[in-house]
């Protein structure tokens, strides 16, 4: 194994290589496999069938052929959920007949899955036909992509590298001086010659460095364990001053935060979409929460933030457009939103820009050692208590 180093700086916002090195213990893994947040692109277009007035959506995929398209098509039509969101983006349109353009991008919701088709309701499209009409694939004049929202709160792939030496050998992620936010060019394998931006580096329990990256990664998994993999390491002048503070969870993977996070105990995130006009958490409209004091709750605002809803959390129902204010133990970080119960009661999150969007909070009086264990969970339109172990993140903040 070699290491070269590049000492050379220069102020720049630009990553500028400062290292590099060869490797012969990695591991290319994209965790998830798509099967929660599908944001693959299918290569083969549906066809679009808008019914009922343009209140109901047909996906037919049956023109969907080649084997590994099938596999990911089958963990789409079987992973989503009713009520879960999915957007067609560059949905442009040409018709050959009558030389007519249609825009089908829009926002629609999850109401059946078949084998090869998926129907859903309309809640938001551009400029479809006046009338029912067949779209067919082959008319679609840009790279149509179809983004799901599916009700599983991890919703960017753990796209891993796994350096399985660990840094007891010489170059290490560690000995090069590895810090997150720096990015990485690997030059052999399936996954060379891009770009990689590093979202966080940790050791984990059987000492393999690992280091995580976002769903733009979308690694090809790959095991090149006694293969040479050469790297470059990259790094800009702001990384090279920035003081890291990280949050891990149980997993070892980063919680989204700023540095200036006043996070303790369980740490959960929670995201929050908008459908039907209310908050919704996991396919459910304004669901009641159970949550614990002493403990951190992330609400994770992406999928509106910056937009025409602002999630907010009152000890008065519907909040300002009660006359309530903002609860005091809430901390606001552009697209998280963060509150931290340090005791019982009812509270209610709102929308300050909307009246009737929200639901009701209920805080359980627990000590930081107790909620620790806890896992909290959220009541249904039946009063039924529906357990999200398998859904939420945990996390202790040390």
């Amino acid at each position: 194994m070699s290491s070269n180093t590049n000492t050379k700086r220069r102020t720049s916002s630009t990553p500028e290589r400062y290292a590099s090195g060869s490797l012969y213990g990695l591991k290319f893994t994209n965790e998830t496999q798509d099967i929660y947040d599908f944001d693959r692109k299918l290569n083969c277009t549906p066809d679009v069938v808008l019914l009922e007035s343009n209140t109901k959506i047909l996906l037919d995929y049956s023109n969907c052929n080649k084997t590994n398209e099938k596999t990911y098509l089958n963990e789409i039509l079987n992973g989503i959920s009713l009520g879960s969101g999915f957007t067609l983006e560059n949905a442009y349109y040409f018709d050959p007949v009558n030389g007519e353009e249609f825009n089908l991008t829009g926002y629609f919701t999850c109401s059946a899955t078949y084998d090869t088709a998926l129907v859903g309701n309309v809640e938001t499209i551009k400029e479809a036909a006046p009338h029912d009409k067949r779209y067919f694939s082959e008319g679609f004049t840009d790279e149509l992509h179809i983004k799901y929202d599916v009700t599983i709160p991890n919703l960017t792939e753990n796209n891993i590298v796994k350096n399985v030496f660990g840094n007891n050998i010489v170059p290490s992620f560690t000995s090069l001086g590895v810090k997150s936010n720096d990015f990485i060019r690997f030059d052999n394998g399936s996954n060379s010659g891009k770009l990689f931006e590093i979202q966080n580096f940790y050791l984990d329990e059987n000492n393999n460095e690992v280091l995580t990256f976002g769903s733009t990664a979308d690694f090809v998994d790959e095991n090149r364990f006694n293969l040479k993999t050469d790297f470059s390491l990259y790094r800009t002048d702001a990384n090279e001053e920035q003081i890291t503070r990280t949050q891990y969870d149980f997993y070892g993977n980063a919680i989204p935060s700023t540095n200036n996070l006043n996070i303790a105990g369980l740490i959960v995130r929670l995201p929050v979409i908008v459908s039907s006009n209310k908050f919704s958490f996991f396919s459910k409209l304004a669901p009641d929460l159970i949550l614990y004091a002493n403990s951190s709750y992330i609400f994770d605002t992406t999928a509106f933030y910056d937009k025409e809803h602002e999630f907010r959390i009152s000890s008065v129902q519907d909040g300002s457009w009660n006359g309530g204010t903002e609860h005091p133990e809430l901390e606001v970080y552009d697209n998280f939103v963060l509150f931290n119960p340090k005791s019982s009661g009812t509270f209610y999150y709102y929308c300050t820009k909307h009246p009737n969007m929200g639901g009701l909070i209920k805080v359980n009086n627990q000590s930081t050692g107790t909620a620790l264990q806890q896992t909290p969970s959220y009541i249904d339109e039946s009063n039924l208590r529906v357990n999200l172990t398998d859904l939420l993140t945990g996390a202790i903040y040390l």
